[in-house]
């Protein structure tokens, strides 16, 4: 009997020591790793969070906001082209299931081809509110696009397709009054 076999024979052949881990170092280098990857994501849900608590009020997750929208001027040519209304007018954002939607719907039905309305569904009603207003149906990319908190939700647009303000209406009233603003505005200019 030649005596126990070597750990390692092959590093002990070469001349170099065997470099065997005990249970408790692979165990306490392990407790290391998952330490620095718990402070990785501590830190990352951290600063995540500190970006959640300072964005406005009514902002997509994005992070665009649709009232900062005011004097961009929409495009005239590719996706978001169709939103511009002929005109100085007014864009509202609306859904099909939304009874706040129809009624504002049917205050601004004044505006006619000036009026588009963006659905998040279909448009079926529309042309019985609104005469000559224009509709987008299946418009949630525009929403998300556009930072659109909920529906409804109003742009006015100038005859360059300027945003010149934006509104949340709560009421057939406040859109009213919303509108008379308007109209003054353009006049004035």
């Amino acid at each position: 009997d030649a005596g126990p076999r070597p750990r390692c024979p092959k590093q002990q052949a070469a001349g170099v020591g065997c470099a065997r881990m005990s249970f408790t170092a692979a165990a306490l280098l392990l407790a290391w790793i998952v330490i620095g990857l718990l402070a990785l994501v501590c830190a990352g849900l951290v600063r995540r969070i500190g970006e959640v608590a300072t964005r406005p009020a009514g902002a997509d997750p994005a992070g665009l906001d649709a009232r900062a929208l005011i004097g961009f001027t929409l495009p005239s040519s590719g996706p978001r082209s169709g939103l511009r209304p002929s005109g100085a007018g007014a864009i509202l954002f609306s859904s099909p299931s939304c009874p706040a939607c129809r009624e504002v719907l049917g205050t601004l039905a004044t505006l006619g081809p000036r009026l588009v309305v963006v659905s998040l569904g279909g448009c079926d009603g529309v042309g019985e509110l609104a005469p000559g207003a224009r509709c987008i149906p299946d418009g949630g990319g525009h929403f998300d696009a556009l930072g659109v908190p909920g529906a409804p939700y109003l742009f006015a647009v100038d005859a360059g397709g300027t945003v010149t303000s934006t509104m949340m209406p709560e009421g057939a009233e406040q859109v009213t009054a919303w509108l008379t603003g308007l109209t003054r505005a353009q006049e004035a200019r």
